[in-house]
């Protein structure tokens, strides 16, 4: 069964994914062929051809998450990726990802469908420290 977008924030959901949320939250404000996101990282989104992630659309998707969510959910971090990286059986590799942001290698990236997309993730000037 679809849950609603109140039914995916509740404090209640044992299961509650971020990613849940954008799924009701981004096809109406810009067309996305891909995105991802997890609570230590920011989100990450593949923009189709012919959009770009302008300020304005950033604070336009920040608005929408506040207010069809919760401030706790609106992400402090917006970036565009080329690529998201999956596993060869289709499935987001976010954990991956955030081991990439950390300094960490990936030992199993033969598990990876496209594994050269992890290499956009490496060094990110936004995500360094100050």
């Amino acid at each position: 069964a679809t849950k609603s977008v109140s039914q995916l924030i509740s404090t209640k959901t044992p299961n509650f994914e971020p990613g849940c949320i954008y799924e009701y939250t981004f096809p109406s404000l810009v067309d996305l062929p891909d995105f991802f996101c997890a609570l230590a990282i920011p989100v990450f989104l593949k923009m189709s051809m012919g959009n770009d992630l302008s300020d304005d659309l950033i604070k336009k998707i920040k608005k929408a998450i506040r207010t069809h969510c919760s401030p706790r959910h609106v992400p402090a971090i917006i970036l565009e990726t080329p690529e998201i990286p999956y596993t060869i059986n289709g499935k987001k590799v976010e954990i991956a990802v955030r081991k990439i942001i950390a300094g960490s290698t990936i030992a199993n990236q033969d598990a990876l469908e496209n594994p050269d997309s992890l290499g956009f993730y490496k060094d990110l000037p936004e995500l360094r420290s100050p």
